[in-house]
């Protein structure tokens, strides 16, 4: 009733202040809509979107931590805090978030492969890293990236029949 009709206007208004570059606007508007109505997934998501934009890693990793509480399968937060700790310098936080991601919408694994492929070359686990980089392929033999990050390794060695599939 009267909550979700304030809620729904808000997250409208947030949305109007996020496209004119107000970012404080929409944040506080958003901020406002889940204050009234706290299970309003949309503004959450919205709220989490908003603190991205604004690289406010930090408090958008709260808010996604919030998604997830409420909804620990939920994909895309899994992948938006597996990639903010990596933001923030903290590789190892990303690296062992990613595992978890693996399964939960198959067509989206050859991006958390190669994601974790980055992370892992970062923290200097080369082996780790190349095993990765092949199972990105696997999902995607096209992916020129993660056939770039596999060469650039400069430990592996890529076949005839690799070139081939690329």
């Amino acid at each position: 009733g009267e909550v979700g009709l304030r809620s729904d206007r808000r997250d409208t208004e947030a949305a109007v202040a996020v496209q004119s570059g107000n970012i404080a606007r929409s944040e506080q508007l958003l901020r406002a809509a889940l204050f009234a109505a706290p299970d309003f997934d949309e503004a959450r998501r919205a709220l989490a979107a908003t603190l991205l934009n604004a690289r406010r890693w930090n408090d958008a990793l709260e808010v996604f931590e919030k998604i997830l509480a409420d909804d620990p399968r939920n994909l895309e937060a899994g992948l938006r805090k597996s990639w903010i700790h990596a933001q923030l310098g903290d590789v190892e936080a990303a690296i062992s978030t990613s595992p978890s991601l693996l399964g939960r919408v198959p067509h989206k694994d050859g991006q958390i492969w190669l994601n974790l492929a980055h992370w892992l070359k970062a923290a200097g686990k080369s082996g780790d890293s190349e095993d990765a980089y092949r199972r990105a392929t696997g999902f995607a033999a096209s992916c020129a990236e993660a056939w770039w990050g596999l060469a650039n390794t400069k430990r592996v060695t890529i076949v005839r029949g690799e070139i081939d599939t690329m």
